[in-house]
């Protein structure tokens, strides 16, 4: 651990550090059918990232925009039930 906290910028790509190995690349995006959070998981997706999105799918932005999203997620929208968890059909990768 001390040897990941010595690294410099410069010195980065030569530690082993076990946080940036694929096996260990997860990430939760909340928010994940708003603006910015429908674009990250793309994003993560494209860069071999194991994601797991989340939204509460309010009425602050259009609800049709969001459950529109679902399907290039991978997600049908007639599928989805609180709490609880959906691989996607299109990216082995994400979760919702």
């Amino acid at each position: 651990m001390s040897r990941i906290l010595n690294c410099g910028i410069e010195e980065a790509k030569l530690c082993k550090n076990p946080i940036m190995e694929k096996e260990n690349k997860k990430v939760l995006v909340t928010g994940a059918l708003g603006f910015i959070g429908f674009h990250l998981v793309n994003k993560l997706i494209e860069n071999d990232y194991s994601v797991l999105g989340i939204d509460n799918i309010n009425s602050y932005y259009d609800e049709r925009m969001k459950y529109g999203k679902l399907p290039y997620l991978g997600i049908h929208e007639t599928s989805i039930w609180p709490n609880v968890i959906y691989q996607s059909e299109t990216f082995s990768n994400f979760q919702y």
